[in-house]
């Protein structure tokens, strides 16, 4: 929970080209493995220079979770949060809040899910038609400060083809640890030349139940789709969130509008979020703190035909976000908290690389990707209670924007029964901002034994380095199959010590 005050409003634009070059032989042409084309770029998974992960069809059933970090927490370089059952973001190779774009259809999900561990995604999963994880330049297609990669979840809540007929499906699951229970259905069909699509999901859950006698009060989730969550998050007292969320998505596509180019798309989405925090006052849920994100966005992207084996995508994006959080009660002004400013950032990302097909099935690749993040507003002027973390955040109006420089070399082996991949980076950080512990601490007068640490935005030069492998084997075309991986990144300053809020080894 947050009890800072402040009303924010940013404004984004975007002009950005990204080209790609992939070189095959003949053979591989002729053997080309089953495409799964991701849905920014259009290109095959396995040509794509920098990781990315598709999860679709059977393999996203089977790692289906109640929230997004859940589903994709044991990928390839990817971790989740941990505070409750309600909330779970991806971790992606150390790296997590505004560094790890969450997406829906290619657009900004319009939550603050970013700014706490607290805070749930919006984007519902459990009718995702596929969960897309991208990196490098896959990953700058939709602007620059991801330096951890991006999420996109992808849903077919807008068709774009009649059904020919009415279809429908059903899911549910349940778990023991905490009596979970999810259901989720989708119906598709057509009403002259109107296709319509329907969805719905409910998850419900209670307390983990652990060996032991440790006891939690209250956190308790129970969230449904629209989406309107409401879920425990594990403070002492057991605090609860209620979440809801009204999106407009708007959708064109063209193919081949005009010679030289295969396809123009027009995207846009208004996104009107909220949601009120709870905390326990004499045994009953009290509103503590409002959160309220109006997002609106627009992009353009124009994609031409290859050109001496070069295809590239030409683009454009809007973003515009008010932002305002602050507690029920009136706030008491601090002479000493940091004051809403106006503030600049002129921001540049690039990528580029190679890849190599030194054999049948068999491909190398190196890369290099610099990518800028403008301080978020939080970091910048935030000034107050964080309960679920225990600590009293304040920002720091002084933060410059901070620049991420990645080095990448992967190997994989794309066809055969037997499949692999491993990559190695280094990612070296300038002004890499981060919370710090003062020493310093706050105690509630209104509870006593109730205290806060305080933790102020710094910056300072880091270093992330880590590596990554798995390895698939399928036993002919029967559908079984077995998977081994592993990853390990550590996170340090340059002047020394470990980086905070790293996901164990």
């Amino acid at each position: 929970m947050n009890l800072t005050y402040s009303a924010i409003a940013t404004r984004r634009s975007a002009l950005w080209l990204v080209a790609t070059a992939a070189f095959s032989s003949a053979a591989m042409a002729q053997q080309n493995p089953m495409q799964i084309d991701v849905t920014g770029s259009r290109e095959s998974a396995s040509s794509i220079l920098t990781p990315t992960k598709i999860l679709q069809g059977n393999e996203l059933q089977d790692k289906l979770g109640t929230t997004l970090g859940a589903t994709i927490g044991n990928e390839l370089g990817v971790s989740q949060t941990g505070y409750g059952l309600g909330a779970s973001r991806p971790v992606m190779r150390g790296l997590e809040g505004a560094r790890v774009q969450i997406l829906q259809n290619g657009l900004s999900v319009g939550d603050v899910s970013a700014i706490s561990a607290d805070h749930a995604v919006a984007s519902p999963v459990a009718n995702a038609r596929q969960i897309e994880i991208l990196r490098g330049a896959a990953a700058l297609l939709y602007g620059s400060g991801s330096s951890g990669g991006l999420v996109n979840v992808v849903n077919d809540r807008i068709l774009t083809t009649l059904p020919d007929k009415p279809t429908g499906a059903v899911n549910t699951s349940y778990d023991t640890v905490s009596n979970g229970r999810a259901a989720s259905g989708v119906i598709e069909s057509s009403v002259g030349s109107v296709a319509v699509h329907v969805d719905t999901a409910i998850n419900n859950n209670q307390n983990y139940r652990i060996p032991g006698y440790a006891e939690q009060n209250g956190p308790n989730a129970n969230w449904k789709i629209n989406p309107n969550n409401n879920y425990g998050i594990p403070t002492p007292e057991g605090g609860m969130i209620a979440q809801s969320q009204n999106r407009y998505d708007f959708q064109h596509q063209t193919r081949d509008p005009f010679a030289g180019f295969s396809s123009i798309k027009f995207s846009a989405a208004n996104s009107n979020y909220n949601h009120t925090e709870f905390s326990i006052t004499n045994g009953a849920y009290t509103p503590a703190a409002l959160w309220k994100n109006i997002a609106n966005e627009a992009r353009l992207e124009l994609a031409h035909k290859a050109i001496m084996g070069w295809k590239g995508t030409f683009g454009a994006q809007v973003t515009t976000v008010l932002s305002a959080e602050g507690p029920f009660a009136s706030p008491t002004t601090d002479p000493t908290a940091p004051q809403v400013q106006s503030k600049n950032f002129n921001l540049i990302s690039y990528s580029a690389g190679g890849l190599w097909n030194f054999a049948n099935g068999y491909g190398t690749g190196l890369s290099y990707t610099v990518s800028q993040r403008a301080p978020s507003a939080q970091e910048l002027y935030s000034y107050g209670i964080h309960e679920s973390t225990a600590t009293f955040a304040v920002g720091n109006s002084n933060l410059s924007k901070e620049t991420s420089h990645n080095l990448e070399f992967n190997l994989q082996k794309t066809m055969g029964q037997v499949r692999g991949k491993v990559n190695v980076y280094l990612n070296k950080f300038n002004n890499y901002i981060y919370g710090f512990y003062t020493g310093q601490y706050i105690t509630d007068a209104a509870e006593e034994g109730k205290g806060f640490s305080v933790v102020q935005a710094q910056q300072a030069a880091a270093t992330i380095r880590g590596a990554e492998g798995e390895f698939t084997y399928n036993w002919g075309n029967v559908g079984n199959g077995a998977r081994l991986f592993a990853d390990a990144s550590q996170g340090t300053f340059d002047a020394g010590g470990n980086l905070p809020l790293q996901p164990a080894p």
